[in-house]
């Protein structure tokens, strides 16, 4: 008998909105999140650079919209759903719970999002990822070249106080400046809005590491990540 209600964890891979797919960025990491009572869906958007922003986080709106609307099928609760990004996965995971306009396309508010989980996200803050030498002009294959783009991209500037955005939990390395700073800027915002967050520098993985050993049995970081959503998971109005 299938079971009733649990909690649906969506998870968007990386890949610097160029490569990846649902399938082959997420290793094992579904038996971990099943086996301890959740719904796991990974989702694939459209990348660069046959498209350009915003296409990836309409993509991923629009995904989380269908989850919404359907997940109770498959013993899912609609109430209770759960975003987990790594790398560009996590700028859009960001984004679309910050910026309320992508899921109010679909009759959806930041509401439908009970907590998010990003693993060493970049792009929090597009303009200051591309222009690490500003003498010259920057396009990127995902953003373009407009600065004003950039800004609209980016999720630090949709962090405001009342928005309803739900709690975060953020994973980065400090290995590079640019890693440290991007993730930084987030948290300073998230802070400033008053929206509750837990912060971890994660010194012993890499970039990919992190990501692929949440599907390793007692990893920390995993067993970190469903206290977190299982602590949420009544938590939400």
């Amino acid at each position: 008998m299938l079971a009733k209600k649990l909690p649906v964890i969506i998870y968007i891979h990386g890949g610097s909105f160029c490569l990846g797919d649902k399938v082959s960025s997420v290793t094992t990491m579904p038996h971990v999140f099943t086996r301890n009572g959740f719904v796991f869906v990974s989702i694939d958007y459209r990348l660069s650079p046959a498209v350009h922003f915003p296409a990836h986080v309409q993509d991923v709106a629009s995904a989380i919209a269908w989850i919404h609307r359907s997940i109770g099928r498959y013993g899912g609760d609609p109430n209770r759903i759960f975003l987990l990004g790594h790398s560009a996965g996590a700028q859009l995971a960001a984004l679309v719970s910050t910026d309320q306009r992508y899921l109010f396309w679909h009759g959806l508010s930041l509401k439908t999002v009970s907590g998010v989980v990003l693993l060493d996200g970049g792009a929090l803050d597009v303009a200051a990822s591309l222009l690490t030498d500003k003498r010259r002009p920057v396009k990127s294959p995902a953003f373009g070249s407009n600065p004003a783009v950039w800004r609209q991209a980016s999720p630090i500037y949709h962090v405001k106080e009342g928005r309803n955005i739900p709690p975060f939990l953020i994973y980065y390395l400090p290995w590079t400046i640019q890693s440290t700073e991007q993730n930084t800027k987030l948290i300073s915002a998230l802070r400033r809005a008053r929206v509750p967050f837990d912060v971890h520098v994660i010194e012993n993985k890499n970039h990919r590491e992190i990501n692929e050993a949440l599907g390793n049995d007692n990893d920390p970081e995993g067993e970190q990540i469903i206290r977190f959503f299982n602590g949420l998971s009544h938590s939400r109005p």
